[in-house]
């Protein structure tokens, strides 16, 4: 019987391939999310965008971080979307 070795081997590199590209592809749009949330004005707007869009924050841990009440939080971060909207069309 032939040695399967080889073939792990071979299967091993293409999926380290892969993920290596997936990384460099995530790296990539992690740079322009926070290109694009360095031209937001307001040190709020962009905190809330980027603690939940670069670091992936819970929205509870963000108003509490900055403390501000959850409601006061989503209207900051629908402006956000806005001013996000503006900047990249």
């Amino acid at each position: 019987p032939q040695d399967p070795m080889p073939n792990y081997a071979a299967k091993i590199d293409e999926l380290n391939r892969e993920l290596f590209k997936l990384l460099q592809e995530l790296e990539d749009t992690k740079d322009d999310i926070t290109n694009t949330l360095k031209k937001i004005d307001n040190d709020e707007v962009r905190s809330i965008m980027a603690q939940r869009y670069i670091g992936r924050k819970p929205w509870r841990v963000i108003s509490q971080g900055l403390m501000m009440s959850e409601e006061t939080m989503y209207r900051r971060h629908r402006l956000g979307l806005r001013l996000v909207e503006k900047i990249i069309s």
